[in-house]
């Protein structure tokens, strides 16, 4: 559910649910203290006869007047409270309406409040936790009151919109070691830092079958891992518990890294097995024409690898990264930087990271890019490093493009060095 969609859903249904609320409780009242004013009179009138019998089951007499006077006053006494409650709500809606239309924070003590009308309106959890997600994307400055760290709230998001790729596995015969070995480094894994894991793995005694057959299992093992906890946060009853969000960011993150360390050692095994078949040095070939087509696990071509990276390059670079990506598609080599240990190559320009690997070909697979700092590399390089190859799919990347050159011509700083 959009900001849109939710204010249109309080300022036309809620705020008029609450008006009809106010006005039945009113004629309630209005109705009470007429019978009220017959029986302050003495007079037992057909309309104090029904509400008597209505309220409380019983049949109004002379002898029993003043008690239903005082349970009438009773009465309206707890429908006045119930009005106050209502005002209440109403004020806090009007509140949120007002935030929306005139793009202010919605502040903390609004959220129980939000969450309950759209409970009463039969918003399922998966979407309530959507919609939420929708208001602290809004709420740039948005105030937690202690109770999540912004940083917290970033994980969150990042959690629920993690991608997830898909990994085939070769069925292998005989594999009754190598299955073994699995669960052997599932465990090593789970017990022990990387750094000891990296001096107790013991691949080399399989194949390179038996290796990649072992390094996708437990790829996928943390992969299920994190995808557990990634439909936890979509749950209603987890997402609004901070204590538990918490555990579960700690968690995601121990399963994120132990997913990336694995995912460095299939790509490292896959290069040094090419080096094997290709023992000629490996050198880009560059032809008039170089085709691109970008990283993705999405359909959609705003949520590819390198958009989301571009959302967050600085507006003074973002010509740069059109000039370069421009100009190796025509054949410029000036701008290329090979990473001997890895898979990829970069494009250069000031600080600007453009990664690209080779599919075959003079095809090329744009992987991401980043501004280069001394305290990112390693983690960006080797996150970037480890997204799937792109498909060759040339309506998709002709999309790509057109959405990037207009984000970068509308977005981009004058004066931009190329």
């Amino acid at each position: 559910m959009t900001l849109e969609e939710l204010y249109d859903l309080f300022y036309f249904k809620i705020i008029d649910k609450y008006n009809q609320e106010i006005n039945s409780l009113e004629e309630e009242i209005s109705k009470l203290e007429l019978v009220l004013s017959d029986l302050e009179k003495g007079k037992i009138s057909k309309l104090a006869s029904r509400v008597v019998q209505e309220l409380f089951g019983q049949v109004l007499t002379n002898y029993n007047l003043n008690n239903y006077m005082e349970a009438l006053l009773a009465n309206i006494g707890i429908l006045n409270h119930k009005i106050e409650i209502i005002l209440k709500n109403k004020q806090k809606c009007w509140n949120l309406i007002d935030s929306i239309e005139y793009d202010q924070v919605i502040y903390y003590y609004l959220f129980d409040y939000i969450k309950e009308e759209l409970k009463n309106e039969n918003i399922e959890g998966k979407l309530l936790v959507l919609t939420f997600e929708n208001i602290k994307k809004h709420n740039l400055k948005f105030q937690t009151e202690g109770k999540l760290s912004g940083l917290d709230l970033s994980n969150v998001a990042n959690i629920i919109n993690f991608g997830f790729e898909k990994i085939a596995i070769k069925y292998l015969e005989n594999s009754k070691n190598a299955k073994d070995y699995v669960k052997k480094l599932i465990d090593l894994i789970d017990n022990n830092s990387l750094d000891i894991v990296e001096d107790n793995i013991t691949l080399n005694y399989f194949t390179y079958e038996e290796q990649e057959y072992i390094l996708k299992n437990v790829l996928r093992h943390y992969q299920e891992e994190m995808y557990k906890l990634n439909l936890l946060v979509k749950t209603e009853e987890f997402y609004f518990d901070n204590e538990t969000l918490k555990t579960i960011i700690y968690e995601f993150k121990g399963y994120l890294n132990r997913y990336l360390f694995i995912r460095n050692k299939l790509n490292n095994l896959k290069r040094e097995e090419t080096i094997k078949e290709d023992v000629s040095p490996k050198i880009i070939e560059i032809t008039n024409q170089n085709n691109l087509y970008y990283s993705t696990n999405s359909n959609e071509a705003s949520k590819c690898y390198f958009i989301k990276d571009l959302m967050s390059i600085r507006e003074e670079s973002l010509e740069t990264v059109l000039n370069l990506l421009n100009n190796f598609r025509e054949g410029d080599t000036s701008r290329i930087k090979y990473l001997t240990d890895r898979d990829c190559f970069e494009l250069k320009g000031d600080q600007v990271r453009v990664i690209l690997r080779r599919i075959v070909g003079n095809n090329y697979s744009v992987l991401g890019v980043f501004i280069k700092k001394a305290d990112n590399d390693h983690k960006t390089y080797n996150i970037i490093d480890s997204r799937p190859n792109a498909v060759v799919n040339q309506e998709y990347s002709r999309m790509v493009e057109d959405y990037y050159q207009e984000y970068i011509e509308n977005n981009k700083r004058s004066g931009s060095r190329k």
